[in-house]
């Protein structure tokens, strides 16, 4: 065997050695060709496992990085000896409390209803499975989840989206929801407001092909940077979360 012919299998080798499969429920199992060089951890204690495995430099989302992470880099990771842990480039993958408001709020007079995306049913599923949070939790409202600007300002959510808000014509909605908000003394404070985050939530009847175009929204509303842009009402993405070919294949029985 000469040094061509080793180096070959020798290389072989290696590429079949470094290839995995991962598998976890419900995803099932997962072949990476190499040991990925980016990842991201959900909460700060997995990104600190990948810390203690040497690939902290390799962490490019968690939740909240700025606020757990960088305090735990200053208290912790601070007192290693040449250790740096690098967070500027770190996504923050939490989903900021997307106030959401009933779709019978009325700005103009100044009556809010929220409501919970966390709750069970279909007509929540594209909240819960991108992780919104509610925003109101713990907070003191009225029936029905009524409040006002007050309450909605010490809330202070940096994405406030209205429920059935896809039902409206684009200028419809923003004469109902959008414009009573940024011309009000109290509404103008808020973060949302300020950052131009209003939007339109998705109707609340929906089935499996509604779904995915709602959760499609609501990620580009939510996550801008992952997903993309939301364009607006009436108007296509850029970007989907989904091939609409296939979609339309399935529907029509073409597979």
């Amino acid at each position: 065997m000469d040094d061509s012919t080793t180096g070959s299998g020798e290389t072989s080798q290696q590429t079949a050695e470094s290839s995995y499969a991962v598998t976890m429920e419900p995803m099932g199992a997962v072949e990476f060709e190499a040991v990925p060089e980016s990842w991201v951890a959900y909460k700060t204690g997995y990104g600190d496992m990948g810390v203690a495995l040497g690939i902290g430099d390799g962490v490019v989302g968690v939740d909240r990085p700025h606020e757990s992470f960088r305090l735990l880099k200053e208290r912790f990771y601070s007192q290693l000896p040449g250790f740096e842990l690098d967070l500027d480039d770190t996504t923050n993958i939490r989903a900021d409390g997307i106030a959401l408001m009933n779709g019978g709020s009325d700005p103009a007079k100044g009556v809010f209803y929220a409501m919970d995306p966390t709750a069970a049913g279909y007509e929540m599923k594209q909240y819960r499975d991108l992780g919104i949070r509610n925003a109101f939790d713990g907070v003191e409202t009225g029936e029905f989840g009524r409040t006002d600007y007050e309450t909605l300002l010490e809330v202070d959510p940096e994405i406030v989206v209205f429920h059935w808000g896809v039902t409206y014509e684009k200028d419809a909605f923003e004469s109902r929801f959008v414009e009573p908000l940024v011309n009000h003394e109290v509404g103008k404070e808020l973060t949302a407001v300020k950052e131009g985050n209003l939007y339109p939530g998705g109707t609340a009847e929906q089935g499996p092909v509604i779904n995915l175009f709602q959760t499609e929204m609501l990620a580009q509303q939510q996550y801008p940077e992952q997903f993309g842009q939301y364009p607006g009402l009436g108007e296509i993405p850029d970007r989907t979360l989904f091939d609409c070919q296939r979609v339309a294949d399935i529907v029509t029985g073409e597979l």
